[in-house]
């Protein structure tokens, strides 16, 4: 079998000689509604059977995983195992057939629906996975070498999937209410946020309209950061490198903390309070004590660990 991929990523797959359709199998896809698969379309060159596979408006699964966080990835591949038990309890279809590595995976990027090629081939040689457990050992290799898949929820996963005992059908409901789980208490956090936002806000508003004052603070990255400009209009401004709990993230900075800081504006300007980072916050190379907060004005410099910015104030 020659596999081809167009310039447009659809996949056409060139039959051998003594490979043969499986007219039963490709009956099933043309009158499946399955959406875990990818549409199948028999055409013919020089006498020879093809089957076309468009894969218009969707991702290679490797390609979404390798561009997204760690909570993503792990839905992405619930979707997939997800995918895989749907066709696999089709009875007239079979495992080997599914083309199961990630690379010939493909996903829905906004609904994280993931589809599958299925080859309804006769004498196909050995181009997919034989087993379940085939594939089990070939996505734990990939947790194992991506260092993304390091969480509580990753492991899990990894660990349902060494676990012999459960079925894939098992491993998929369990990972669904664990996502489903830390879904809910993403959005008790992200309220809690909000909330003490709120309070700390109307701490810091006095009671003159306070958005005559300063109106705009920009700090403007020097050095790793340089061209990185931040513009904070709102009275409370969290500065960090966790994006759930942060206004503004601060990316590949390992020694910025989670939380780092937070600008809010008051009726004298702008004030900068250290939230207990780990590496410090500093103006113009003082450190402010943990919790501390100091004022800040045009052309100080305000250093969050190791990365530093230029204060400027707009009317």
């Amino acid at each position: 079998m020659t596999i081809v991929e167009d310039m447009f990523g659809n996949m056409t797959y060139k039959l051998q000689e003594n490979e043969e359709i499986r007219l039963t199998e490709y009956k099933v896809l043309q009158g499946n509604k399955n959406s875990s698969l990818l549409s199948c379309i028999r055409m013919k060159c020089d006498g020879k059977d093809m089957l076309y596979y468009p894969t218009t408006g969707k991702r290679k699964l490797s390609q979404y995983i390798a561009a997204v966080d760690v909570d993503v990835s792990i839905n992405a591949l619930y979707h997939f195992l997800l995918a895989v038990v749907d066709v696999s309890e089709n009875g007239f279809l079979s495992f080997g057939s599914m083309q199961l590595d990630l690379e010939n995976v493909y996903i829905e990027p906004n609904t994280n629906q993931c589809q599958l090629i299925y080859l309804p081939v006769k004498n196909l040689k050995a181009v997919g996975m034989s087993d379940e457990m085939e594939l089990r050992s070939s996505v734990i290799r990939y947790m194992d070498t991506n260092i993304k898949f390091n969480t509580p929820l990753a492991t899990k996963l990894r660990a349902q999937m060494c676990d012999a005992t459960m079925s894939l059908s098992q491993i998929v409901k369990k990972t669904e209410r664990n996502i489903v789980t830390k879904a809910t208490s993403l959005n008790t956090q992200q309220t809690k946020i909000a909330n003490e936002k709120n309070v700390l806000q109307s701490e810091y508003q006095s009671n003159e309209d306070i958005s005559q004052v300063g109106t705009t603070l920009i700090l403007s990255g020097q050095g790793s950061v340089n061209g990185m400009q931040i513009l904070i209009n709102d009275n409370y401004h969290k500065l960090g490198r966790k994006q759930e709990i942060c206004d503004t993230v601060i990316p590949n900075c390992p020694a910025i903390g989670r939380e780092h800081c937070a600008i809010m504006k008051n009726s004298a300007g702008y004030v900068v309070q250290d939230l207990n980072s780990s590496n410090g916050t500093f103006v113009n190379h003082t450190k402010l004590p943990k919790g501390g907060s100091m004022e800040l004005h045009a052309n100080d410099i305000l250093t969050l660990a190791n990365i530093s910015f230029i204060v400027e104030i707009t009317r």
